[in-house]
């Protein structure tokens, strides 16, 4: 199912299609990504299959604001300062899980979150209320993708539904940051740049 614009009755049918566990292909600030219902298991196993992606590789979780990740990961002060400064963003903190995080997650110790700055997808996490565990819309190996036509290909038999919309992309994937534990790592230097973060974690 393509669907073309966010109206009521689309809403209703990508929150039906995610509450039964199916994976929606959708826009995000950055590219194409995968997504699926944080309380939903059988869409996480979807999307890695889809994705052909080893299970050893965790998904990120978006959501529409810090209130809704906060049930699944902590937040001290360096990231809420971090999430101020950044969000809605392309910046994926990786933050200890609570409880409930460590439940749909597998048992991680820490876990992906953000806030994307993309108003189809706010519309969306809106919509539904709960987070979406999210990854890039592209088989594993090939690049992330800002094209329509691409995640049409790959995913139009097998998603639920494919979000089309005249989205504007960074093509550029978000920097990711582990501040789980000390000292903190940069993991992945996307399209927000170490210098400026090291403005807010003070580090050389």
């Amino acid at each position: 199912m393509i669907i073309r614009n966010l109206s009521g009755n689309n809403l209703k049918k990508i929150s039906n299609l995610l509450q039964a566990g199916e994976v929606l292909v959708c826009p995000t600030d950055t590219v194409y990504g995968l997504l699926a219902n944080v309380f939903r298991p059988a869409g996480s196993r979807k999307i890695y299959q889809l994705k052909g992606r080893s299970y050893h590789k965790p998904l990120i979780l978006l959501g529409k604001d810090i209130r809704s990740l906060e049930k699944f990961v902590v937040f001290d002060s360096l990231a809420k300062r971090l999430a101020r400064k950044f969000w809605p963003g392309p910046l994926t903190l990786i933050l200890p899980t609570t409880t409930l995080g460590k439940i749909v997650s597998g048992g991680r110790l820490n876990l992906g979150v953000r806030i994307p700055n993309c108003p189809s997808l706010q519309k969306i996490l809106s919509s539904v209320n709960f987070p979406l565990f999210s990854t890039s819309a592209n088989p594993s190996g090939c690049p992330a993708t800002t094209s329509s036509s691409a995640v049409i290909k790959y995913f139009q038999k097998k998603a639920g539904a494919i979000v089309v919309t005249k989205n504007k992309f960074s093509g550029t994937p978000s920097t990711v940051i582990d501040i789980s534990r000390f000292p903190y790592q940069i993991i992945r230097e996307g399209s927000i740049r170490k210098k400026d973060l090291e403005l807010i974690l003070r580090v050389c």
